[in-house]
């Protein structure tokens, strides 16, 4: 009997902590909170309560607003389903990692943090299921090249599939990202002579499309 009201006290003293930590990032009230771990204790899925309340603390470290943490929360959750394997960081790196490319790429994917964060995470999954690109690498690619890339309005599918072939070929995260910054920047201030380039692949590509 002892044992067991000491493992109810620890499990209580442990939620607290998350509680405090949730909050803390995310601006909830008490009661706020309250009412997310409600909705989160409501989700059919495998990840623990304890792993939900991580994902929202990430959130909140990302800036998400408090109104969207349950809705991305619930994103990231489906993430981990599909990606939790590949990442040896678990639902917090994945939480990290598919938010920073929502907060570098949100001007182009959009206003749904939620609908951006399941398509990243289907993108990524899918050309890792495709060819012997990794998620991590693609991710890691991807925030090094980010802001570049949004600056010259390469998109993010572009971004991860330039990772997937590098990485198939050899090259490391950190040198990958450093040859797409600088494709990416020549590409942006000498855009005829890297049209005539791309139209040696391509005879019907036109300036617009290449743009």
């Amino acid at each position: 009997i002892l044992g067991a009201a000491q493992s109810v006290f620890s499990n209580l003293v442990e939620f607290s902590d998350q509680a405090a930590d949730v909050r803390k990032t995310t601006g909830l009230t008490a009661d706020e909170f309250d009412n997310l771990a409600d909705s989160l204790k409501g989700l059919n899925t495998r990840t623990s309560l304890q792993g939900l309340l991580d994902i929202a603390k990430v959130g909140g470290q990302l800036g998400i607003a408090k109104g969207d943490i349950l809705e991305f929360t619930k994103a990231i959750d489906v993430a981990v389903q599909a990606l939790g394997d590949d990442f040896s960081g678990g639902a917090e790196e994945i939480a990290t990692s598919l938010g920073k490319l929502n907060t570098v790429f949100g001007k182009e994917l959009g206003p749904d943090v939620a609908k951006n964060l399941l398509n990243i995470g289907s993108a990524v999954n899918e050309l890792g299921a495709a060819g012997a690109a990794t998620a991590p690498f693609l991710t890691d690619v991807a925030q090094r090249v980010g802001a570049v890339a949004a600056q010259t309005k390469v998109g993010l599918n572009n971004v991860i599939s330039y990772a997937a072939v590098l990485e198939e070929t050899g090259f490391s995260a950190e040198r990958s990202g450093t040859a797409l910054n600088r494709l990416f920047s020549t590409i942006s201030t000498k855009t005829d002579a890297s049209f005539k380039i791309a139209k040696l692949a391509d005879s019907n590509l036109t300036l617009k499309e290449f743009t």
